[in-house]
């Protein structure tokens, strides 16, 4: 009997539907045993810190070893957000032009900073390592705001080390609303996919490409703290 392990780091509490839940039912064809764990600091205080190079050295070692198959997440976004542009929403942290720190910052704005630049980090290190010993995994993240006309917001899909790892034939990108697979609100979206064409396919076949086919003033918008 092969056991597969799926890890979902930034996984957030477990809910039914999520993707721990959907591949914990799914069976393999090839009768292989595939199981789920979720990562998150929100369920386990100390060995959830994936902020810690000793996060990173251990979950590096479970991946070379051959004990995780596959891995991804959605990386924390809340000093991104396009929302910080935007009246409502809290002050921006960072910019275009200044995609690492804005500045006139306080300490707790360079903490916020340094630990989503951290868990960022990880998540990168994580895929480069699944995409060297030919694994699959993928990357969650806001996509980049083409839309937005105010200030010079960032984004993580402007950073060089994303736009290496797109040029790379195990990679694929797909940028899709929410709302086209079941969100109430339209929220753009970006995957980065390692060897998972299949996602990017399914996506496609939905709404128009992937974009939003509701009525206008089907959505609300989202601003968020």
């Amino acid at each position: 009997i092969r056991a597969l392990v799926v890890v979902h780091f930034f996984s957030g509490y477990r809910r039914m539907g999520d993707i721990h839940h959907v591949v914990d039912h799914y069976a393999a064809e090839n009768g292989s045993h595939i199981f789920t764990l979720s990562v998150d600091l929100c369920m386990q205080r100390q060995s959830g810190d994936l902020a810690t190079p000793q996060a990173s050295k251990w979950w590096k070692e479970r991946i070379l070893s051959g004990q995780v198959v596959a891995a991804g997440g959605g990386p924390p976004c809340e000093t991104f957000t396009v929302a910080r542009q935007y009246d409502g929403g809290p002050r921006p942290l960072r910019s275009a032009q200044q995609p690492h720190g804005l500045s006139g910052l306080t300490h707790r704005e360079w903490c916020q900073l340094r630990i989503s630049d951290r868990l960022l980090r990880f998540l990168l290190d994580m895929l480069v390592t699944l995409a060297m010993m030919g694994l699959s995994g993928f990357l969650e993240h806001p996509q980049f705001p083409t839309w937005c006309n105010r200030g010079h917001p960032a984004s993580i899909w402007a950073m060089e080390a994303l736009k290496h790892l797109k040029r790379l034939n195990c990679f694929s990108v797909v940028s899709f609303d929410q709302c086209v697979v079941g969100a109430v609100a339209k929220k753009p979206t970006t995957l980065l996919l390692l060897r998972m064409p299949d996602v990017r396919e399914q996506l496609m076949k939905r709404g128009h490409c992937g974009r939003c086919n509701h009525p206008a003033g089907s959505h609300s918008a989202l601003i968020g703290r």
